[in-house]
């Protein structure tokens, strides 16, 4: 496939930010996963009719705490896995939109690297929705809406943090209040890369609240917003910090889980 073609070297952003869809006689949109012209619900994060179509939502059937992926569990919702009865993570809830897999991954590839930064606000409002379907006990509006921070080296080779614009299209969704509350202090080996393993202790001590939001976090209930979530090892360091600065819940939100 070719990506000039389907990256349009950012000017889809651009047309997004300048007009949307009347600019797409010169910039069109098209399809992430196959190329072909992006239309109907699919076209706002850059998806053919087929192509979403194939997107697969992340399984009620999960363990309340972590999210992970099981073959039965209660009606209740309130199953949790081996893993958390053992040891419970920070996080109070982990809810995933989707699965990690094609075409979600091209789309989130799309936002991270081929500097389609309107993709964000885009996946932000369609795992709000996600959200409200998963717990609808929850009322996000009054809770504040924390993404996880990437370095700021990395931050500025891509120009910038795809997580600070999917929780921007979060908060709008949910009428929530944004807050980057954490700083990343070391640069980690991106957890793609790691066996699981070694993806488990990767962003250990990686993280800290930033001077001034402890006051603002505590007794408040947290969204905590990410990309992608692999071991959920990220997001339960996050959490550590947020709960250490006074946060009373943290509920944990991804646009996708690895399976």
């Amino acid at each position: 496939m070719n990506l000039d073609r389907v990256y349009g070297r950012q000017h889809r952003s651009v047309a997004h930010r300048m007009g949307g869809s009347w600019l797409d006689p010169l910039f069109p949109v098209f399809c992430l996963a196959c190329g072909k012209p992006a239309q109907g619900a699919g076209r706002s994060i850059c998806l053919c009719l087929r192509c979403y179509g194939q997107v697969v939502r992340w399984p009620r059937a999960a363990c309340a705490v972590c999210g992970k992926r099981l073959g039965e569990v209660p009606q209740n919702g309130c199953y949790r896995c081996r893993a958390c009865r053992a040891t419970r993570p920070a996080y109070d809830a982990l809810v995933a939109a989707w699965t990690y897999r094609p075409p979600v991954d091209a789309v989130i590839t799309g936002l991270k690297f081929g500097r389609l930064d309107h993709l964000g606000p885009a996946l932000g409002a369609l795992a709000a929705d996600a959200l409200v379907r998963a717990t609808p006990s929850h009322h996000p509006a009054s809770w504040l809406v924390v993404p996880v921070p990437l370095h700021w080296w990395r931050r500025l080779g891509r120009g910038y943090d795809q997580a600070v614009l999917i929780s921007q299209g979060v908060s709008d969704v949910l009428g929530a209040t944004p807050l980057r509350a954490l700083r990343r202090t070391r640069r980690t080996v991106p957890q793609s890369r790691l066996a699981r393993a070694q993806r488990l202790g990767n962003p250990r001590g990686a993280f800290v609240v930033r001077r001034g939001c402890r006051a603002r976090l505590r007794g408040q209930s947290v969204l905590l917003v990410d990309d992608v979530v692999t071991t959920g090892a990220t997001v339960n360091a996050c959490a550590t910090c947020l709960k250490e600065a006074g946060a009373k819940t943290v509920v944990a939100l991804a646009i996708a889980r690895t399976a």
